[in-house]
């Protein structure tokens, strides 16, 4: 499925397939878990398993960039 067209695509990712098949009740339960600590309290390592920590550090990283992008986009528009 190599040469079929993009499906979708998001900044520094692209598809050829629908990514609904990539997520998975996990990750949805993780993303969740993330905006839930973040929001109504600290997100301390030490109560995580290992793969809450790895989730959790990439959607950290993800959300700096999408920060970051948006205060480019608005310092352009100006």
């Amino acid at each position: 499925m190599r040469n079929a067209p993009p499906v979708w695509g998001r900044k520094h990712v692209l598809v050829n397939e629908c990514p609904k098949f990539y997520v998975s009740s996990e990750s949805v339960a993780f993303v969740e878990d993330f905006s839930f600590r973040r929001r109504f309290e600290q997100i301390n390592p030490a109560h995580l398993t290992a793969r809450q920590a790895d989730a959790f550090m990439v959607l950290e990283l993800e959300l700096a960039r999408e920060l970051q992008d948006g205060e480019q986009n608005i310092r352009n528009a100006f």
